[in-house]
């Protein structure tokens, strides 16, 4: 088994580009090469960097109470 080290970005739109992130997998991760083609070890590698990213990254809603009272008066203001 090989180690082959992925690396990614972040398309933010602002500085993901210039903080790139690596993780890394074992060949045998990708299972038989009879039975991969490029399209599917492409897949396999975005789905890899997907679940990275998640495993990494979270959410932080700066005004969540706020924006509770905005969805609600926008709510009760549609059903008028």
């Amino acid at each position: 088994m090989a180690k082959i080290t992925i690396r990614y970005h972040i398309e933010d739109g602002y500085a993901g580009g210039s903080r790139p992130q690596s993780f890394d997998v074992e060949s045998s991760d990708f299972g038989d090469l009879d039975d991969l083609d490029d399209t599917q070890i492409s897949d396999q590698i975005v789905e890899m960097a997907n679940e990275d990213m998640r495993q990494r990254f979270g959410v932080s809603i700066n005004n969540l109470d706020e924006a509770i009272a905005e969805v609600k008066d926008a709510i009760a203001k549609d059903a008028e």
